[in-house]
């Protein structure tokens, strides 16, 4: 993730217009395509840069069910829990086409 200071860098030294994106890219060391994209507005700070997120989560706790240290509720536990789900659905209609079929 880019830090604030750099976007906000990387704007006014485009909204300057003295500079090109490469040179930009070259002396922000940031790939063409980030300050293309800068530029373009399709990159953007995801939270104002006064705003602290960890305030709002309280501190990070060992996870239960993968041992990983997160701010709870652990998304990549939701995540294989929901791949688990997919995952056995399919196989119970494919057990049921089975079934039908034979």
């Amino acid at each position: 993730m880019l830090p604030p200071h750099k976007l906000e860098k990387v704007r006014r030294l485009l909204a300057g217009g003295q500079m090109s994106l490469r040179e930009i890219a070259r002396e922000m060391q940031l790939a063409r395509n980030t300050v293309n994209a800068i530029a373009r507005g399709r990159r953007h700070n995801p939270r104002p840069p006064n705003e602290d997120p960890s305030h709002h989560l309280g501190p990070p706790v060992r996870c239960a069910g993968c041992g990983g240290m997160v701010y709870p509720p652990c998304r990549l536990c939701r995540v294989r829990a929901v791949k688990a789900k997919q995952l056995f659905l399919a196989k119970m209609r494919r057990d049921d086409a089975y079934r039908a079929a034979g």
